[in-house]
């Protein structure tokens, strides 16, 4: 996740090198952001599911009898 962190700082220097417009920069840093979003949600859900482990038979039983 820190390394799309660092993407930010590599895409601006690329947009500097190529002379990219303000359009292709807005582009650049939506996608971005937009996978930064992607796995924040990712990593949220496997910890709010516990760990994305699977729930054994008697666990699940346990749960219906509760």
């Amino acid at each position: 996740m820190a390394a799309l962190g660092l993407c930010v700082f590599l895409e601006n220097k690329i947009a500097r090198h190529y002379s990219f417009g303000t359009f292709q920069k807005l582009q650049m840093h939506a996608l971005t952001a937009a996978l930064i979003v992607y796995h924040g949600l990712l990593s949220w859900n496997k910890l709010t599911q516990g760990q994305g482990s699977a729930k054994s038979a008697a666990e699940v039983a346990a749960k219906e009898e509760r």
